[in-house]
């Protein structure tokens, strides 16, 4: 699979049925202030298969963020409640960042354990209580992936049983540690690879 740059989606802007009237473009006083950023995710075929939702302050490609929790938070908002998922994942699945603090809140059970792959931020300490609430989220239903891997590190090996993607940060790995990266992610036999 692989990334491509996100396109952002206002809230309350839907580009099919929207007119130039109710454009923020239009009407700059009413451009939302949240930006949902649907950063396609393709297989190998350039087929879209997720998304992730990434929280922008504004149209621009930054997301300007200073708080992943509120940023997460505005994410689950805006596109199950405000935008509903349809509209936002049509058939696809959402990737979503969870930090620690959001991961172990009630937060998570409102979302769609069908339709949403928790994504665990590198700033994740792995410890018991985390892989035990990664244990309690799959039993629901919901898939994990880690972002920005640079390297498998030992604190991982609790949680690589439980991980269904790894999302490889391929410009922050030195570029002589790629292939060994991938050989040790490629061993992980139901994990998919995510560049």
């Amino acid at each position: 699979m692989r990334q491509i740059k996100p396109h952002p989606l206002p809230i309350g802007h839907n580009p099919p049925v929207i007119s130039a009237e109710q454009s923020p473009a239009a009407n700059p006083e009413q451009a939302p202030a949240f930006w949902l950023g649907r950063q396609p995710i393709l297989d190998r075929r350039d087929q879209t298969v997720a998304y992730e939702l990434l929280f922008r302050s504004s149209a621009t490609a930054g997301g300007g963020i200073t708080d992943n929790r509120m940023a997460t938070a505005s994410v689950i908002t805006h596109a199950f409640n405000d935008l509903g998922i349809a509209s936002v994942l049509g058939t696809c699945r959402g990737f979503i960042n969870f930090d620690a603090d959001l991961l172990l809140s009630d937060a998570v059970e409102l979302l769609p354990p069908g339709r949403t792959v928790i994504e665990l931020l590198e700033t994740v300490e792995i410890t018991p209580e985390i892989v035990k609430r990664c244990h309690r989220l799959r039993s629901r239903g919901f898939s994990f992936a880690l972002d920005d891997v640079v390297q498998l590190e030992e604190a991982y090996t609790p949680i690589l049983p439980l991980i269904d993607v790894i999302k490889i940060d391929v410009l922050a790995t030195p570029a002589d540690d790629l292939p060994a990266l991938v050989a040790r992610v490629r061993q992980l036999a139901a994990v998919q690879l995510l560049a």
